[in-house]
C-alpha cells in the first residue's frame, strides 16, 4: 500500500465513518465476495447528499438504518458522529454496491466531491448456520488529495 493512504475495515454487519475532504479518492473492496456494501455521504450541512459522492444514491439506507438500530460498538460511533453533526438517520441514502453475486476482490473507486463525512456499511441479516448466510469484512481505502498532490 502507497504510503499516505488511509486504510480501514469495515466489519460485516458494521459501520465505519471516516471524514473526508473534495478531492480524495475512495476504493471499497469486497474482499470475500457476496457482501453488500451501502456507501453514504452527509454534507458539511449535516445533510445526506448524494453530490458529495459524484453520483447519485441508490435507494434508502435500510441496512445502515437497521445496523444503527442495534446496541453494537459501530452502531454507536456512528450514531454519535451523527449526533454531534445534528444528523437524522431516518432520512439516510446510500449508494448500494456489491450484493450476493459479487466475486471476491471486487473493487469500486469514487472520488469525493464535497467535504464531509463517509459511511460505509456492511448490511447482512444474522448469520445463519443452515442458510450460509455469512457477514464478511469489506475494505475502505482513501487517498486523501493533499497527499496525492505531493506525487
Amino acid at each position: 500500500m502507497a504510503a499516505g493512504v488511509e486504510r480501514y475495515r469495515v466489519k460485516g454487519r458494521g459501520t465505519t465513518v471516516v471524514k473526508v475532504m473534495a478531492g480524495d479518492r475512495i476504493s471499497i473492496e469486497d474482499v470475500e465476495g457476496g457482501q453488500l456494501c451501502e456507501v453514504s455521504f452527509i454534507d458539511m450541512k449535516g445533510r445526506f447528499n448524494a453530490a458529495g459522492l459524484g453520483v447519485g444514491f441508490s435507494r434508502p439506507a435500510h441496512g445502515l438504518q437497521e445496523i444503527l438500530a442495534r446496541d453494537e460498538d459501530s452502531a454507536r460511533r456512528t450514531l454519535s458522529a451523527l449526533k454531534r453533526r445534528n444528523v437524522d438517520p431516518a432520512g439516510a441514502q446510500a449508494l448500494v454496491i456489491f450484493g450476493e453475486s459479487s466475486s471476491p476482490g471486487a473493487a469500486a473507486e469514487l472520488t469525493i466531491a464535497l467535504d464531509g463525512l463517509l459511511i460505509v456499511a456492511a448490511p447482512a441479516p444474522p448469520m445463519d448456520v443452515e442458510a450460509q448466510n455469512t457477514a464478511t469484512a469489506l475494505e475502505l481505502r482513501v487517498t486523501p488529495l493533499q497527499y496525492r498532490a505531493q506525487l
